[in-house]
């Protein structure tokens, strides 16, 4: 028992250390650009807060969409600002997390007052190890990362706010067909919850699609590059053989919070932050 306790804790270690080391790879920059980059990322946060002091009361509507953000508002100016704002976000909290995405739906069925809050959550390791732990438990197959681009059976709808309090919401009026459209989407369900992804099927994701179905499209995500290896306490942790696994596309809280606040901006949306 005592040598399963000491294997889990260097795996729990390893996967920590293998985070940090892909991140700084994922998202070097040279230390002169650090201050820039990051202004120059997060200069829409003038136009949120623009919108926030704009904010007009929103009229109840029948049908409605709410979504909801919590973006971190990451510092991607190099490995070392990423580690540094992912330990204490730059808002001061410690919750070492990179974000969440949810939403509210609002409507009527059957005469009685329906308001449906929650999220897409996922890889719980109840039956397969976290993505990161799998990429060190597989050293000896050529293409490690690949499982980056896997699917997980172990997501769930989570529901509320999953203990996040969001940085910009925003709303828009539904047609009864359309929250009817969205309400079963999400209860039957349509959506397949159980099915947990980095790449197709997650938090983000989950919004993206549920504002799509609302007729509003939103932007979410990035393509990042995959280096072949990384070095971890001077053992070589192979990545890739395959250049196929060289870029993965990923999608954000921050990015989302941004094609939200766009969304206000050209009229689609209107700010709901008061609402939430």
């Amino acid at each position: 028992m005592r040598i399963l306790v000491i294997l889990q804790d260097k795996i729990s270690k390893s996967r920590a250390a293998l985070i940090f080391s892909i991140l700084c790879l994922l998202t070097g920059c040279h230390p002169c650009c650090v201050q820039d980059h990051y202004r120059t990322q997060y200069a829409h946060l003038e136009a949120r807060d623009a919108t926030l002091k704009q904010q007009a009361s929103i009229p109840e509507n029948e049908y409605s969409l709410t979504l909801l953000v919590d973006a971190k508002h990451l510092d991607y100016s190099n490995g070392d600002r990423l580690l540094s704002t992912i330990a204490k976000h730059p808002n001061g909290s410690r919750r070492r997390d990179v974000g969440h995405a949810w939403l509210v739906l609002s409507g009527v069925i059957d005469g009685k007052r329906m308001r449906l809050e929650g999220g897409h959550s996922g890889e719980r390791a109840i039956s397969e190890p976290r993505y990161l732990d799998s990429i060190l438990l597989n050293q000896s197959e050529p293409n490690p990362v690949r499982i980056l681009f896997t699917t997980r059976s172990d997501g769930y709808f989570e529901s509320g706010s999953g203990g996040h309090k969001p940085t910009y919401a925003i709303s828009i009026a539904i047609t009864k067909e359309k929250f009817l459209t969205l309400y079963n989407w999400m209860t039957v369900p349509q959506y397949p919850f159980t099915q947990y992804s980095f790449t197709e099927n997650q938090c983000t994701t989950f919004v993206v699609k549920a504002a799509s179905i609302a007729g509003l499209t939103l932007a979410s995500e990035a393509v990042v590059s995959i280096p072949p290896y990384v070095y971890l306490g001077g053992r070589r942790i192979r990545l890739w053989e395959d250049p196929c696994y060289s870029t993965i596309t990923l999608h954000t809280p921050d990015l989302l919070e941004k094609s939200m606040i766009e969304a206000v901006l050209a009229g689609k949306a209107q700010v709901a932050l008061d609402k939430a």
